[in-house]
C-alpha cells in the first residue's frame, strides 16, 4: 500500500485522557460515597477514606491530568469550551475542598461558649451551617468531577475528529 498515508505520531501518542477519566470518576464516586454513606465506610474500618490527605489526594491527581489534557488538547484542538469545561471542573473541585475543610476547622465558637451566657443559642445553628457545607461540598465535588470526566471525553473526541480532518 504505497498510496496510504502514514498515520500522524501526534495522533496515536497516548494522552493523559483516560487516566484523567478514571482519576475525575473515582473523585466523583468518592464525593458521593462520603456524601451519602460516610457511616457505612465507618462500618466497614474505612473511615480513613473520609480524610482530609485522601480527599486532598483525589483532588490533586484529578487536577494534574486535567491540566496535562488542557495542555495537549488546547495544542491539538484549540477548543475555548473545552478548556472553559476542564477549568471549571477543576475550579469545582478547590471549592469543595475549601468548603469541607471549613468543616473539618475547628468550631471558634465552640471555644468561647463557656465564656458566654448565650452559648447554647448559636452553638447548634453554626454546627448545622458546617453540616450543610461539608454535605455541599461534597456533592459539589462530585458534579466537578463528572465535569472533568467530561472534559476528558470531549477532548479525546475532539482530538480524534481534529486527527480525522487533517490527514
Amino acid at each position: 500500500m504505497a498510496g496510504a498515508p502514514s498515520p500522524d505520531p501526534s495522533s496515536t501518542r497516548p494522552t493523559p485522557d483516560p487516566i484523567g477519566i478514571a482519576a475525575s470518576g473515582l473523585c466523583a464516586v468518592h464525593c458521593v460515597i462520603c456524601a451519602a454513606l460516610p457511616g457505612v465506610l465507618g462500618l466497614l474500618g474505612l473511615e480513613v477514606l473520609l480524610g482530609p490527605r485522601v480527599e486532598w489526594g483525589f483532588t490533586i491527581v484529578a487536577i494534574i491530568f486535567a491540566s496535562l489534557s488542557l495542555g495537549y488538547g488546547w495544542r491539538h484542538h484549540r477548543s475555548p469550551w473545552i478548556a472553559a469545561a476542564l477549568l471549571l471542573g477543576m475550579l469545582g473541585l478547590l471549592t469543595a475542598r475549601v468548603l469541607e475543610e471549613d468543616h473539618a476547622a475547628p468550631d471558634e465558637h465552640a471555644d468561647h461558649a463557656s465564656h458566654d451566657d448565650h452559648a447554647g443559642d448559636d452553638a447548634a445553628p453554626q454546627s448545622h451551617r458546617h453540616d450543610g457545607d461539608h454535605v455541599f461540598g461534597a456533592w459539589l465535588g462530585a458534579l466537578s468531577g463528572l465535569v472533568l470526566v467530561g472534559g476528558h471525553l470531549w477532548t479525546i473526541r475532539a482530538s480524534r475528529r481534529n486527527a480525522r480532518c487533517c490527514d
